[in-house]
């Protein structure tokens, strides 16, 4: 799909998200200790929010493209997944838009000034129980793609 195409699909910004398929939700697996496993629970107070950036961006074929990273192993919460540059919202965040940009530039050495990068909306919070998140999907659009370079502590790739 092309770049244009996408932004007119995603305009104006989606206010529900469709039913996420089955083979999409996180799954708890058990340990050697326990083969049961142990959801963690959470009291609403102890949920954190969190902010994502869908970044799209044309390739040089003029293709819509977005960024994924794959986490870095070890112990790192959500090794080995892939996922959207994203993490925690800071109190020192201005907003939800800023927290998304701030941990793309911290991940994936994303310049958003280099790229062009307009915002374009944040689409509903996503509830991910089992890590205890409320994430905050923010989309945005490069004008030039972007020169990243992943942040070897955090991004395998």
């Amino acid at each position: 799909m092309r770049l244009d195409e996408l932004r007119r699909s995603l305009t104006p910004v989606p206010t529900v998200l469709p039913q996420m398929p089955r083979e999409l939700l996180p799954v708890a697996l058990g340990t050697d200790d326990s083969p049961t496993p142990r959801l963690p629970r959470f009291d609403e107070g102890g949920r954190k929010h969190a902010a994502v950036l869908m970044l799209f961006f044309e390739d040089s074929d003029g293709q819509a493209r977005v960024v994924l990273t794959e986490r870095a192993g070890g112990g790192h919460r959500h090794a080995g997944q892939i996922s959207l540059p994203g993490g925690a919202v800071d109190p020192t965040d201005l907003s939800i838009e800023a927290a998304a940009l701030r941990e793309a530039a911290e991940e994936v050495g994303l310049d958003a000034e280099q790229a062009g990068v307009e915002v374009h909306g944040v689409l509903p919070v996503v509830d991910v129980a089992i890590s205890g998140f409320l994430v905050h999907p923010v989309m945005a659009f490069a004008a030039r793609e972007p020169d990243l370079t992943p942040d070897n502590y955090e991004v395998a790739s």
